[in-house]
């Protein structure tokens, strides 16, 4: 019903994501994005799981659930989509896997030493990928564990230069900076003027830091154009005065009276592409606020 009633957003969505931004896996890539990102010793798990919901007759009460799974498995794939969108289906997969390989043991008495075998395994190995997984390391000593291992602590999301961290542990740097040089940019207006302003983003994580960071710092909240904050819409921006963050200049001097540049910022372990983004201060928009808004969409 939400979908219909948006028009269907999660088309134009996903047709940009296999257009080209997200890494283009083959099929055979695409499974081995699976297999390392679930820990590869839990391989035998979930591939269990899925003979024990479609062979056993136990599972077949529960075999929707591997239906399921296989078909956004090739849905996903076709669509080259990113891997972890098929993470919410493992949980079943290993839960049905357990009790398979649990009945499995069962059956054979002389076997049982594998169950607790198996644990110990997946357990060691899992706490030796921690740091793979959740950002426990300093910077500094990921990066040099990551590169004595080849870099595999980064599966490939999107066609994106990377920083010297993969691009989930880059993805968390920066937005402090970015949002403390935004509230330098409003120190510099009059009072009137920070009263109507708005901070437009290019991007839902650019708006997100000003939503999460801004508050204690006396800024307005973030409008954008991408993805669900183009739904939330321009939230009573009128649009007279803007602070711009990661917009090109090419695309404020269009369409605001005038445009002058803000204060720059820098930081180490970011995303390149967020790294000194640029922030303008933007007057007077040459037309009404709804009638630009459309041209803001961005879903990607």
């Amino acid at each position: 019903m939400w979908q219909a009633l948006h028009g269907f957003p999660v088309i134009e969505y996903t047709g940009s994501y296999a257009s080209g931004k997200t890494f283009q896996a083959t099929p055979l890539d695409f499974l081995l994005q699976q297999v390392l990102t679930l820990n590869p010793f839990s391989l035998p798990l979930w591939l269990g799981g899925l003979y024990f919901l479609f062979f056993v007759p136990a599972g077949r009460p529960y075999r929707a659930f591997g239906w399921a799974y296989l078909i956004l498995f090739v849905f996903f794939m076709l669509q080259k989509a990113k891997f972890y969108w098929l993470s919410p289906s493992y949980p079943v997969l290993f839960a049905a896997g357990a009790y398979g390989l649990q009945v499995w043991i069962e059956q054979r008495p002389r076997i049982g030493w594998l169950r607790p075998a198996y644990s110990w395994i997946l357990s060691i190995l899992g706490m030796l990928l921690v740091p793979f997984s959740i950002p426990i390391l300093p910077p500094e000593t990921f990066i040099l564990l990551n590169a004595s291992v080849g870099n595999a602590g980064e599966v490939k999301q999107e066609m994106l230069v990377a920083s010297e961290l993969p691009k989930n542990y880059a993805d968390r740097y920066g937005w402090r900076e970015m949002v403390a040089a935004v509230r330098q940019a409003y120190e510099t207006l009059a009072p009137e003027e920070q009263a109507e302003a708005c901070i437009l983003t290019e991007n839902y994580g650019e708006a997100g830091a000003v939503d999460y960071y801004g508050p204690e710092l006396g800024l307005p909240g973030a409008i954008t154009g991408h993805n669900s904050y183009f739904l939330w819409g321009p939230r009573g921006c009128a649009g007279e005065v803007i602070i711009s963050i990661g917009r090109p200049l090419r695309d404020l001097s269009g369409s605001f009276e005038s445009v002058e540049a803000g204060p720059s910022w820098s930081c180490g372990y970011c995303m390149p592409h967020e790294n000194g983004a640029p922030i303008f201060i933007a007057r007077g928009l040459k037309v009404p606020m709804e009638q630009a808004w459309p041209s803001v969409k961005a879903f990607d």
